[in-house]
């Protein structure tokens, strides 16, 4: 123990007191009434400013919601007349093979 003791430089000591004193700094600013006033109105301002953030948030969701149902829509147009165009598409391979049935080679 004695040996850990030596060990302790002065610069080790005079930043332990700086921690203290900061700490004791940092105590009295917190129970002053000014400070805790003060982290009121900080406090207030923030949450102020996250209602603003979620009220934009909350619009452009709504938004995106819009954009999605709107695509959504687009998507189902597109794959019905994709399956027409298959469907037609058939009609005319089955059409022009019946035709090449109905032709006799002589």
């Amino acid at each position: 123990m004695i040996e850990k003791v030596k060990n302790i430089s002065g610069r080790d000591v005079g930043v332990f007191a700086g921690g203290v004193v900061a700490g004791a700094a940092v105590l009295a600013v917190i129970g002053a009434k000014g400070a805790a006033k003060a982290g009121t109105v900080v406090t207030a301002g923030a949450l102020r400013a996250k209602d603003a953030v979620m009220s934009t948030v909350e619009r452009v969701q709504a938004e995106a919601g819009d954009i999605v149902a709107d695509a959504k829509a687009m998507n189902e147009k597109h794959y019905q007349e994709k399956e027409k165009d298959a469907e037609a598409q058939d009609k005319t391979e089955s059409g022009v093979r019946g035709e090449a049935e109905d032709v006799q080679f002589e």
